[in-house]
């Protein structure tokens, strides 16, 4: 259930109506929320390498939209969020494996990215959001 304070938050709303503009011919509804709060330059506090849709089930229609606000500003020192450009556009899930022995262990997940794919950098500054699909094999530092 959502923390009743943050119900209907300026964040939320603008989110909801960026939807439509992405995605004209869906209705789409959020879905999932989460506060990813992790503090800067610990080893343990980096996203590995992933794709959205891996955490997924496999559905007709896996139309999602991901949305990260910068409850702080993110930079390259401090670990903002990472990408390798085009990797979403063909729709295609890597193979990822658990960062533990199991899914059961350990949640998280790791895709591979090769030596001579481009990476860019996500810098934001505090109050924007980056946007990404299920697709765009992303991570943080």
């Amino acid at each position: 259930k959502y923390y009743p304070a943050w119900q209907g938050n300026i964040y939320e709303r603008i989110a909801t109506s960026i939807v439509p503009q992405l995605f004209p011919d869906k209705a789409m509804t959020p879905d999932y929320d989460q506060l990813l709060n992790k503090r800067p330059g610990k080893k343990d506090a980096v996203f590995a390498w992933h794709q959205d849709m891996a955490y997924w089930p496999q559905t007709p229609d896996t139309a999602t939209v991901t949305f990260s606000l910068a409850i702080d500003e993110t930079t390259a020192e401090n670990g903002c969020l990472r990408y390798v450009p085009g990797s979403g556009v063909s729709k295609a899930l890597r193979p990822h494996k658990p960062l533990g022995s199991s899914r059961d262990e350990a949640h998280a997940i790791q895709a591979s990215v090769g030596p001579d794919e481009e990476v860019r950098l996500a810098p934001v500054k505090r109050g924007s959001m980056t946007i990404h699909d299920e697709y765009v094999v992303h991570g943080s530092g």
